[in-house]
């Protein structure tokens, strides 16, 4: 190229001559001075095209390796040249960034000069320099579209290639990169990093044609050449990870599962997460799309973070931190997992329930009730000043029907709160049944709630009883129990829960009762319940003290009771005991049935499932007297003998015992 600048300042500078000498002062040197100008813009020209050959050729090859080595293409940004794209920038997972440069058209070369016999001078050309594969699945160099041969004859390759394994074991040669220049006007080409030059042809001023076109789609970035070869490289997107939360609550003791998603990830995707030491963490159902994030809390809760990091399997890693902090919840008491009950009459109606949080939830209808139980839910502040309600359609069944609605805290595994709607039917409710819709308030020291016709709390001298009910009914071999009876005796008392299961009749079928003594002792007890088709309780074995009661009724009226008490150790008769009762003409109005004070049927402790209804029907008239006896084993017998006499607000039996009530 030097040679080339300073053969033509030699002939202009002899022109220059020739013209001072020639021509005097008239002489227009104009048009010597617009070659000079022309010649020097070629110069520039061939230069600049010469420069970007090379740098192509270089990316070619760079762009084959690439391909031969799986890498990936990072960004392709566009070069810009007197506000016009000329090439682009690409960068490579693995390899260095390369430069290319676009291929347009060649413009011919200018015409030689007029000789002698005025012969035409030859079209300029730009070679072009390729890359193709041939049989043996090697990338060798074309020129102009032909192979490109070295000084023996052999094809020349692009990249380096392993040597096959011989006796001693050679290495593979590397791939050769061809050079180009410009001298004297015309194109030559080196094949050994320019120690020696072979002459290619002149040099015309066009624009290289090594890159005919870049497409860059949202995967793969596709090179095409001027024979219109096409290499197609995969586009590398970051491996990213979302969460649906950045900071996420949790409580003492508690577990949250946190989804996570993963974009650009392949196989060689590595998820792992680890805590600050506090918490247990774990990775559950892991794809190249995402998954899961298992989280447990301390027993005694601490603040703490997760560490979760992200490998793509290129070297590439991110960090990502998700923080946690407690859940707070302030809302109607109870007991802790046990549901908020709320009882809705048979026209249906809307539970209001205000709470404060400070996290987001979700309230789960049980898909069996949605076509009848509905919610929203509407924050009043910044500060999660909520209202949930719950809207229930009318009950046009006969049936009575409820559902337990837990409260789930985002990404919790367990219900912070659970709220119980209940609804009556348009049929009678046991207690409806029971006591004619007359329910009583008060009996002995017993005090009765009653809401939508269901006893749902009852208040003695020692504590408090809550019923709950479970609806629809439940056979026994499901496990859920019907009625559920929990008794605080707010140290006063043992504490006591009462499961019912009832039959088709409604009433209590089989009875499980739990007592606690004050001490932290438990024992529980079982009762199995037989009822005649007019709901008189007939028959009940009770597991406390081995016992059995047979119930005799006639005209309406309970008129024997036969107890059996057997041994624990070989089941025999340990005593018996038989009632007679007699009974006033005066109608039982108001529905009593005292099982223990009257009909000594010692089941007291489970005697307010009477009052909810669950324990028969009472006896049609008062009664008037007891007769009886009881018989050990032993042979010992002794009579017993009681009168009743009631009035409007209550019973006194003989000896002076007072049962008052309030109807």
């Amino acid at each position: 190229m030097k040679a080339f600048r300073l053969n033509g300042m030699a002939i202009i500078a002899i022109l220059f001559s020739i013209s001072f000498t020639s021509c005097g002062d008239d002489y227009d040197d104009s048009i010597i001075i617009d070659r000079v100008d022309n010649l020097e813009n070629r110069v520039t020209q061939l230069e600049e095209i010469c420069k970007q050959i090379n740098t192509n050729i270089s990316s070619l090859q760079n762009i084959v390796a690439a391909l031969e080595n799986n890498d990936y293409v990072t960004s392709v940004t566009p070069i810009t040249k007197d506000g016009k794209e000329v090439g682009y920038t690409i960068t490579f997972t693995k390899s260095q960034p390369i430069t290319i440069y676009h291929g347009k058209d060649g413009k011919d070369g200018a015409d030689g000069k007029d000789g002698v016999n005025g012969t035409d001078g030859k079209d300029g050309v730009t070679p072009i320099i390729g890359v193709s594969k041939d049989s043996d699945g090697i990338y060798y160099w074309t020129l102009n579209g032909k192979w490109l041969l070295d000084s023996d004859g052999n094809k020349i390759k692009a990249i380096g290639t392993d040597g096959k394994d011989g006796e001693s074991g050679t290495d593979g040669k590397d791939g050769i990169t061809p050079q180009l220049k410009i001298e004297n006007n015309f194109w030559y080409v080196s094949y050994d990093k320019g120690a020696n030059w072979t002459k290619l042809g002149a040099a015309a001023t066009t624009v290289d044609e090594t890159f005919k076109d870049v497409t860059v789609n949202d995967n793969t970035v596709t090179f095409t050449l001027a024979d219109n070869t096409t290499f197609t490289l995969p586009r590398y997107k970051a491996v990213s990870i979302t969460f649906d939360v950045q900071e996420q609550g949790i409580s003492a003791g508690q577990t949250v599962q946190i989804p996570y998603t993963l974009k650009g990830a392949t196989d060689k995707t590595i998820v792992s997460a680890s805590s600050d030491g506090n918490y247990k963490v774990r990775l559950e159902n892991q794809t190249t799309d995402g998954g899961i994030i298992t989280v447990t809390a301390p027993d005694s809760y601490v603040d703490g973070y997760v560490n979760v990091l992200v490998s793509d399997g290129n070297g590439y890693t991110s960090l990502n931190v998700i923080n946690f902090y407690e859940w707070e919840m302030n809302i109607s008491s109870s007991e802790e997992g046990q549901p908020l009950t709320y009882s809705i009459p048979t026209d249906g109606g809307k539970v209001t329930i205000p709470l404060d949080v400070n996290f987001d939830y979700e309230v789960l209808i049980p898909e069996d009730a949605t076509d009848w139980v509905s919610a929203t839910i509407k924050s009043r502040a910044v500060i999660r000043n909520e209202i949930i309600s719950f809207n229930i359609k009318p009950n046009m069944t006969s049936n009575a029907r409820g559902c337990v609605i837990p409260l789930l805290p985002k990404n919790g595994t367990k219900a912070l709160a659970k709220f119980r709607i209940q609804q009556r039917s348009q049929a009678q409710t046991q207690a409806e049944k029971v006591f004619k819709n007359k329910f009583p308030q008060q009996v002995d020291d017993m005090k009765f709630t009653y809401s939508n016709g269901f006893l749902t709390k009852m208040e003695d001298d020692y504590g408090t009883a809550t019923f709950t009910y479970n609806y629809p009914a439940k056979t026994k071999a499901v496990g859920v129990p019907d009625v559920i009876v929990e008794y605080d005796g707010s140290n006063k008392a043992p504490n006591y829960t009462i499961e019912v299961w009832v039959n088709s009749q409604g009433f209590a079928e089989e009875i499980h009762q739990t007592i606690t003594e004050s001490g932290g002792y438990t024992y529980s007890n079982t009762k199995t319940c037989k009822y005649d088709s007019e709901g008189h309780l007939i028959f009940m074995k009770d597991s406390r003290e081995n016992r059995e009661y047979t119930i005799t009724w006639e005209d309406g009226n309970l008129i024997k009771v036969q107890t059996k008490c057997f041994f624990d150790s070989d089941n025999k008769l340990e005593w018996e005991r038989i009632h007679d009762f007699d009974y006033y003409a005066t109608p039982n109005s108001k529905n009593m049935l005292f099982y223990y004070h009257i009909y000594s049927i010692d089941i007291d402790e489970v005697d307010c499932l009477y009052w909810a209804g669950y324990l028969g029907i009472a006896p049609k008239n008062l009664t008037k007297s007891l007769n009886g006896s009881i018989i050990d084993y032993n042979g010992f017998s002794q009579t017993e003998n009681y009168n009743y006499t009631w009035s409007s607000n209550g019973v006194t039996i003989d000896g002076g015992e007072y049962i008052p009530f309030i109807p």
